[in-house]
């Protein structure tokens, strides 16, 4: 039998929201795992246990962000004129 996990689902997403916070106010350049971890109010070991390294948690995010992406565009109506809908993306 497995060790339980001590992260889970809600940590993910938590990191993510921290990651993506550090990024809109001081860039790439101020993203340290310490930080996202401090934010969270975790240590650094729930960013490696859930994401393996720093480039895992920047893969996590680019795939949040293709997701929102994704689900942006499959909002947006569709008309008998592709132009416009474009237009209006």
């Amino acid at each position: 039998m497995g060790r339980p996990r001590l992260h889970d689902q809600a940590t993910a997403t938590a990191l993510l929201d921290a990651a993506e916070r550090i990024l809109s106010d001081d860039g790439l350049e101020g993203l340290t795992l310490r930080r996202v971890a401090d934010l969270t109010g975790t240590t650094t070991r729930a960013v490696y246990s859930t994401y393996g390294s720093k480039e895992g948690l920047l893969a996590a995010l680019g795939g949040r962000a293709f997701d929102v992406l994704g689900a942006a565009v499959r909002a947006l109506p569709v008309t008998d004129d592709p132009v416009a809908d474009l237009i209006h993306a």
